[in-house]
């Protein structure tokens, strides 16, 4: 019971640090917010802060990394004999409800509603070096996630590139999307640019994984 009781606490602390940084991005500068303002904003104290993270960069990395880990669950959900049905068939369906976009569309959704957050470290603006640790983060975990994949859903897939490459393509057409979608002030809806990235995108992820010579 008592861990139980400091779970909660650790989760609530953690939790309003998060949403006090989050807030303050919305308002300034990410260089200029310092960690008396997070603490201030989170009516907590600075010794509470340095009990979980080492500085801001950490608690922001904290933030994108179980984002990371909940959207590559969401992926994981996806069978990878999704991908012999031919991109065509998935025009037909609501887009909402096509199994392969609903990972792709929660991060556009999620990005809309943090958009200066995503901007941020997209862009870098002084966060380069957390910019750089998730896309590492986000391709490793993407490379883990295919080959679990491909032995659990026992597919026999003539590979035409290693597993590394394609995470690593699919990782940074992804972001390049995101990105541009971000600069130009997000001009189509979440789910138009999810599906859009699907047309990009899984055409290839096809002929990588053996599916189908076109």
């Amino acid at each position: 019971m008592e861990l139980k009781r400091t779970d909660r606490r650790t989760l609530r602390t953690r939790n309003g640090l998060r949403k006090a940084l989050i807030d303050l991005i919305g308002e300034k500068e990410y260089d200029a917010i310092t960690v008396e303002e997070i603490t201030a904003r989170a009516d907590l104290g600075r010794a509470t802060f340095y009990l979980h993270y080492k500085d801001k960069d950490d608690l922001l990395l904290d933030y994108f990394s179980e984002i990371i880990a909940d959207r590559v669950q969401q992926f994981a959900q996806v069978p990878l004999s999704m991908l012999r049905v031919h991109p065509a068939a998935f025009e037909e369906a609501e887009i909402a409800d096509a199994i392969p976009i609903r990972p792709l569309l929660s991060v556009f959704q999620h990005a809309a509603e943090n958009a200066a957050l995503y901007r941020l470290v997209l862009r870098g603006g002084g966060a380069d070096k957390i910019a750089v640790q998730l896309q590492r983060s986000v391709t490793q975990a993407i490379n883990d996630l295919l080959q679990v994949k491909l032995k659990e859903d026992g597919l026999e897939l003539a590979l035409r590139t290693s597993l590394e490459v394609l995470a690593h393509t699919f990782v940074g057409a992804f972001l390049a999307c995101l990105t541009w979608w971000l600069e130009q002030d997000m001009p189509l809806p979440p789910a138009e640019m999810a599906r859009q990235f699907r047309l990009l995108i899984f055409p290839g992820l096809r002929v990588a994984l053996g599916i189908t010579d076109y």
